[in-house]
């Protein structure tokens, strides 16, 4: 599925512009993004705790879509200095969430969101 038209309206792209050399990656992180959605919403959470595993890797790998939306629209707009520091970030959160996809559980993920909560509030 082509999701180029729908990025273009959405940043504020004009037609004239060439998002060619964002395409592959752009329908290829939309197409992921979709499917991991949909196998999230067809989970049957059997406890809480099962629940908030995953909802909370639901909202990471959500946020690190949208990281990779702005490193895109970063690239489509010549800020390549911005898109070099959001795809340090894209890489550390994909990590992340693959760390405690495949490693945590509800512990990791608390302490995790903890850490956050406690570096942005400082």
């Amino acid at each position: 599925m082509n999701y180029l038209n729908s990025f273009r309206k959405q940043k504020g792209f004009d037609r004239k512009r060439n998002l060619s050399s964002i395409q592959v990656a752009l329908d290829s992180a939309a197409e992921a993004f979709e499917l991991a959605r949909n196998l999230n919403a067809s989970i049957i959470n059997q406890s809480e705790k099962d629940a908030l595993i995953s909802r909370t890797h639901y909202i990471l790998l959500n946020r690190t879509y949208q990281h990779i939306e702005g490193m895109l629209t970063c690239i489509a707009s010549a800020s390549y200095s911005s898109a070099e520091a959001l795809g340090r970030v894209v890489n550390e959160s994909s990590i992340n969430l693959l760390f405690m996809l495949l490693k945590g559980d509800e512990r990791t993920i608390t302490a995790y969101l903890a850490k956050w909560y406690k570096e942005h509030t400082d």
